[in-house]
């Protein structure tokens, strides 16, 4: 999967957490949907003030089943087993999308 070479590795595979099988986006599109664990994980290196690929990370969300597929309801918050918050994650993923697309 091109999330891997973008934004490394990752402990595993997004769609086998857990949270990611309670998502109706995993439902309808397994082989395609990120899932939560993957965009939560994506956050963090765009957050980092160390990043320089940015950019390119962004751009790499930017497609109809990654970002814009979570609905908000907030099932991954609550079976998340470290107390994580991925919707608010996905969130602040959404708001740097579009800052950095105007």
């Amino acid at each position: 999967m091109a999330f891997f070479h973008v934004f490394g590795s990752v402990q595993s595979s997004p769609s086998s957490a857990p949270h990611s099988r309670l998502h109706p986006s995993f439902w309808w599109n397994p082989d395609k949907f990120l899932g939560p664990a993957a965009l939560l994980n994506a956050n963090r290196f765009v957050s980092d003030s160390r990043d320089t690929d940015t950019r390119a990370r962004l751009a790499r969300l930017d497609d109809p089943f990654s970002l814009f597929r979570c609905r908000g309801i907030m099932n991954c918050v609550s079976v998340c087993p470290k107390g994580l918050n991925p919707t608010k994650a996905i969130g602040h993923l959404r708001n740097l999308l579009l800052d950095h697309a105007g």
